[in-house]
C-alpha cells in the first residue's frame, strides 16, 4: 500500500509560479 501526503502552502498555484522551479505540473494533476 503506497500512501501520498502532499502539503505545503500555495498549493493552489501549482503549474502557475515560477514553472522553472516548481515545475508545470498542477495541483490537480497531482492527484
Amino acid at each position: 500500500m503506497n500512501i501520498l501526503v502532499i502539503n505545503g502552502p500555495n498549493l493552489n498555484l501549482l503549474g502557475i509560479r515560477e514553472k522553472y522551479i516548481y515545475g508545470e505540473k498542477t495541483y490537480k494533476d497531482l492527484v
